[in-house]
């Protein structure tokens, strides 16, 4: 009896997915700081009030890995601990009592940041979502994007470059998933900026900079490139300054400053 009132339980449960088409938005703010820039990315998930099942478990995959996430830096609402798994590169939340389980009709959002001068910045990701009894409500579904703050294209690498070896700069922009940015690079940087109408502000002095050449965005919004560091003693304690222009269908924008140091 136990058995088959079990099943049938399940059998309702599963079927119960059909109805539902729960949403994730991201958004991606980042976030300059005194010492180094970081990027904090939240997820509002809505679960529709023509779902029958709570949501218990959020999944976030992340294409650049989970290595530059800061692993406090969670929030979440109250009853949702956080696991970050560094072999499947997610970052999941799970309702530790059924009183905290996402209802049909409610939304909560979850956020996590990365460390200093993360090597990459995600672009569009893939989510999972789990109901009660492990059962799975989407897989791989895809988040919406809505960005805060001046940047919709953003420009990550390390801190440091070496003379002699190629820097490897990331450029990521969610929106024009498949499109390209145009890299410009330059010695000096302007603190406040130009304002450059329709594309925002314009860090690098505008007298000396260089166009460096197009990234190709890939299927989720990011691309690489890299730039020669001569073998030139001289150029040690020097600053490259980096920003991105995307072409977009949206409108083009100017990304975030990126400093890098030569050593």
């Amino acid at each position: 009896m136990f058995r088959s009132t079990t099943l049938a339980t399940l059998l309702l449960v599963t079927a119960a997915t059909a109805q539902c088409n729960p949403t994730v938005r991201m958004t991606s703010q980042f976030n300059s700081g005194w010492l180094c820039p970081t990027t904090t990315y939240c997820y509002e998930v809505c679960n529709p009030a023509t779902c029958s099942l709570p949501i218990t478990k959020v999944c976030i995959d992340f294409v650049c890995g989970v290595g530059d996430l800061d692993a406090g830096s969670s929030q979440s609402p109250a009853g949702w601990p956080v696991t970050i798994n560094p072999v499947t590169n997610q970052v999941c939340w799970n309702a530790a009592d059924r009183s905290e389980q996402l209802q049909p009709g409610q939304c909560r959002t979850f956020c996590i940041t990365t460390n200093c001068n993360p090597r990459c910045l995600e672009g569009r990701q893939t989510y999972s979502l789990w109901g009660q009894y492990s059962v799975n409500i989407v897989t791989g579904g895809h988040t919406l994007i809505a960005f805060a703050g001046p940047y919709r294209n953003f420009l990550a690498g390390d801190a440091y470059a070496s003379i002699g070896s190629p820097y490897v700069v990331t450029a990521t922009n969610a929106l024009d998933c498949g499109g390209q940015d145009f890299l410009l690079a330059g010695p000096f940087a302007n603190q406040n900026g130009i304002p450059i109408p329709g594309l925002g502000l314009l860090h690098i002095d505008p007298v000396l900079v260089l166009p460096v050449g197009p990234i190709a965005l890939g299927p989720v919004g990011i691309g690489q490139t890299t730039i020669p560091i001569p073998s030139s003693p001289t150029l040690v304690g020097a600053e490259l300054m980096l920003q991105s222009l995307t072409f977009s269908e949206q409108s083009p924008r100017l990304s975030n400053l990126k400093r890098v140091s030569i050593r």
